[in-house]
C-alpha cells in the first residue's frame, strides 16, 4: 500500500500529534514490557499507556494482544486509581479470554509446555477511549499546563489544536 507510512520509534514517547489515530493495535508489546528485567518496568508500562491514550482521538479503539490475565493487566489498561490526576487514562477495557487450541494444552500434538503454570487462555483487551474521561482529563492536562506556562500559552496551544481538528477533521 503506497499511502502507509512506517514509523520506527520508542513506544514510551511517540512522534506523533495528539489525537492522531482512530485505532491502535498491541500485538506482543504490553508482553514484552512486562519481561523486562528493568528496574523502571513498571514505569515504562505505563508511559506506554499513556502515549496510546495521547495518539489517539477520543472513541478510538487499542486491541491489546496478550497472553497476560485480567489481573495483570487491567491495572494498567484502565488505571482508575489516578482519576482525579491528568494522568489517568480514558480507556474503558472489555476482555475477551480465547481458548489456546486443546492439542497445544494436551500435549497430543507432540508439543509439551516448558512452563508448567501456563496461561490456558490468551486475551484480547478491546480499550475504547472514552470521551467524558477524555474531556476530563484534558480539562486537567489544560490546567497544569496553565499554572506552568500561563493563560496566554494555554490560548495559544488550544488554537493550534482547534486549527488542528479542523484541519484533519
Amino acid at each position: 500500500m503506497k499511502s502507509l507510512e512506517w514509523t520506527q520509534a520508542d513506544v514510551c514517547d511517540m512522534p506523533f500529534e495528539d489525537c492522531s489515530f482512530d485505532c491502535a493495535i498491541d500485538k506482543g508489546t504490553i508482553d514484552a514490557l512486562f519481561c523486562s528485567d528493568d528496574a523502571s518496568l513498571e514505569c515504562r508500562i505505563k508511559s506506554y499507556c499513556q502515549e496510546v491514550d495521547r495518539v489517539l482521538k477520543s472513541g478510538g479503539v487499542w486491541i491489546v494482544l496478550s497472553y497476560g490475565p485480567p489481573e495483570a493487566r487491567l491495572e494498567f489498561l484502565e488505571n482508575d486509581g489516578y482519576s482525579q490526576h491528568q494522568d489517568m487514562l480514558s480507556f474503558v477495557c472489555e476482555v475477551i479470554s480465547i481458548p489456546k487450541s486443546q492439542v497445544l494444552l494436551d500435549g497430543h500434538s507432540g508439543m509439551t509446555s516448558i512452563y508448567p503454570y501456563e496461561e490456558t487462555n490468551y486475551y484480547a483487551y478491546i480499550c475504547t477511549k472514552d470521551p467524558g474521561k477524555a474531556l476530563e482529563k484534558e480539562a486537567m492536562q489544560n490546567e497544569a499546563f496553565k499554572k506552568k506556562e500561563g493563560n496566554a500559552a494555554l490560548v495559544i496551544k488550544q488554537q493550534r489544536q482547534k486549527e488542528r481538528l479542523d484541519r484533519d477533521g
